[in-house]
């Protein structure tokens, strides 16, 4: 999950050359940054308020001192912003917008177990009237855990896979923070460019990780090495639930969502995507697919996490692109993990449905209320490509 690649856009814009904090060991672009690392835990120095270093502060007391003269009472006029106004994300830092939005979209989102699904991803639509909340609550993705007997049977697979471990490696453990930067080659976008795009990039990833993360505590899946001592992993096994794969979900739900931001850039286009040929859309989801088969590779997913995740991605790019306004319908998803389980994962047969543990239905873009804030940085990212 790509934790950090959100934290490097939202608190240190281009942080991760170094810029807002080298080194960091002297703190004074980076505090407490010790390496610098996108200045974590010192947000730019003066983002999200941060602090100056001694010097600094006791420099500008001086400062000040020396050159205010008398208190004479004299105050500017500033405009008074706007209430609610979605132009006023403007005006702040790139932290604060992410905290506004992210916000703003989970706030509409829930998770509960149900008579048919073991846990279900809702979207709440809260109207005030005469006082009164009045709630419409939409499904779009229901899951049922996989038995002890299906991980069994998908072992054969660690097994198989694990054979690609040395070729795979460096791919593994680059896409252990920031699965993303394995997208920027194929759609031609980089650090220095387009500022907007990058935060609507990490708005998706800190979406999927708050919403995977719950349905996955919710089905508290195991990972594989519980079940065998020959899976040895060669990264560290995180300390959360196996099913979804996180890096399954961020990796199909930026596949997807990329796929239709592009055609809206260049004028138009629906959400499924073209597999048929050697274009972008197809090489999308491929990226997406081999991010998905490194954890397997890794030892650290059963192909079946893939598969759910694959499921959730696809519903949360759904999700957002409705709430931002784009009239798209979301596909909602059925995954039921006892069915079938020698299955592999094949990323084709979850988009189409032919997978027997999955079944997609249509829910009406009028269904999902749209975010204002997010249509906002919707906009304004597109508009860097056109």
């Amino acid at each position: 999950m790509s934790l950090l690649s959100a934290s490097s856009i939202m608190n240190g814009h281009n942080g991760h050359n170094g810029h807002n904090g080298h080194n960091g060991h002297n703190g004074h672009n980076g505090h407490n940054g010790h390496n610098g690392h996108n200045g974590h835990n010192g947000h730019s120095a003066i983002g999200l308020a941060g602090a100056y270093d001694g010097l600094t502060t006791a420099a500008l007391m001086t400062s000040r001192d020396g050159i205010m003269g008398r208190w004479d009472e004299s105050f500017h006029n500033p405009l008074e912003n706007n209430l609610n106004d979605a132009d006023n994300l403007e005006k702040w830092s790139p932290a604060i917008r992410a905290s506004v939005i992210t916000s703003d979209l989970i706030a509409t989102t829930a998770c509960s177990d149900t008579d048919d699904s073991d846990i279900s991803f809702y979207h709440q639509s809260i109207a005030i009237e005469n006082s009164a909340p009045d709630i419409d609550i939409q499904r779009l993705a229901a899951f049922k855990r996989p038995t002890h007997d299906v991980f069994k049977a998908q072992l054969q697979y660690l097994r198989i896979y694990a054979d690609l471990r040395g070729d795979r490696a460096h791919e593994i453990n680059a896409q252990l923070f920031d699965p993303s930067v394995f997208y920027a080659p194929l759609i031609g976008l980089f650090p220095a460019q387009k500022r907007y795009t990058h935060e609507l990039i990490a708005m998706l990833q800190n979406v999927s990780t708050s919403i995977v993360m719950r349905v996955k505590h919710g089905l508290a899946c195991k990972r594989p090495d519980t079940f065998s001592a020959q899976i040895q992993p060669i990264i560290p096994t995180p300390g959360h639930g196996a099913l979804p794969s996180g890096h399954a979900t961020e990796a199909f739900a930026l596949a997807h969502f990329l796929m239709f931001f592009l055609k809206q850039a260049n004028g138009g286009g629906d959400t499924a995507p073209n597999l048929n040929e050697d274009n972008m859309e197809s090489m999308l989801m491929r990226q997406a697919e081999r991010i998905a088969i490194n954890r397997t590779i890794a030892g650290v997913h059963f192909p079946v996490d893939s598969v759910a995740g694959a499921v959730l991605g696809q519903t949360i790019a759904h999700f957002l692109l409705a709430k931002a306004s784009t009239d798209v319908p979301v596909k909602a998803g059925a995954f039921d993990g006892t069915k079938a389980p020698d299955l592999d994962f094949n990323y084709r047969d979850v988009l189409t449905g032919d997978d027997p543990r999955i079944d997609w239905s249509d829910v009406g873009a009028n269904e999902i209320d749209p975010s204002p804030a997010f249509t906002w940085l919707w906009n304004k990212a597109l508009a860097e490509w056109q």
